[in-house]
C-alpha cells in the first residue's frame, strides 16, 4: 500500500478523478490476519468494493495485488475496468491457467510492464497478452524493473492516457 508503484498509480488515478482506495491484504503491513492463498485475498478485494460503495471503479494492483484484484474485477460488474502494473505472468507455482478470467474479460484492460521486469517482461508477457480479449493495451516502461524504480512518471502518465478516455 505505501510502495512508489501503488504511490504513483493512486495519484494518476485522482488526477483524473476516481475514487482512489489503498489497501493491504490480510496479514500484510499492519493488517490482521494471515496469507489466504489468494482465496483470503479476493475477499479483501470484494470488501474494499463494498466499503467503496460505487458502480464505477477501475480496479487496479500491482504485483501479486494484479492478479488478484484483476480476478476479482474481471467478474464483478462493480468493476468498469482493469489495470495491471507489474503483471506477474511468470512466477514460480502460478498455474497459467489461473489468469484465463483476466484473459477473458470483455471489460478495458491496460497492463504497464516494465521491460526488466524479471516475472513480466516482454518473453513471458507478450504472449500471454496476444491471448487477451479486447479492449486491451500492454505499455512498456523501457528500462523500469518490477518496481518502476525511477520510472514513477510515465507509470502514471501511462495510466493517465488510457484511463482519461474512459473517465470522460
Amino acid at each position: 500500500m505505501h510502495n512508489k508503484v501503488v504511490f504513483h498509480a493512486a495519484k494518476a488515478f485522482g488526477e483524473l478523478g476516481w475514487p482512489v482506495l489503498r489497501f493491504n491484504f490480510r496479514g500484510v503491513g499492519d493488517s490482521t490476519g494471515q496469507y489466504g492463498e489468494e482465496i483470503g485475498e479476493r475477499e479483501d478485494v470484494r470488501a474494499a468494493l463494498d466499503y467503496l460503495a460505487s458502480d464505477r471503479v477501475v480496479l487496479a494492483g500491482f504485483s501479486f495485488g494484479s492478479v488478484v484484484g484483476l480476478t476479482v474485477g474481471a467478474a464483478d460488474e462493480r468493476a468498469l475496468a482493469l489495470c495491471g502494473i507489474g503483471f506477474p505472468v511468470s512466477t514460480p507455482n502460478r498455474d497459467p491457467e489461473s489468469l484465463e478470467p483476466i484473459a477473458a474479460s470483455p471489460k478495458p484492460k491496460l497492463f504497464v510492464q516494465g521491460s526488466l521486469d524479471p516475472y513480466g517482461g516482454p518473453q513471458a508477457m507478450q504472449p500471454w497478452f496476444e491471448t487477451v480479449a479486447d479492449p486491451k493495451r500492454l505499455d512498456w516502461i523501457d528500462g523500469a524493473d518490477h518496481f518502476f524504480t525511477g520510472y514513477g512518471e510515465p507509470l502514471k502518465a501511462a495510466i493517465i492516457s488510457y484511463f482519461g478516455a474512459i473517465r470522460a
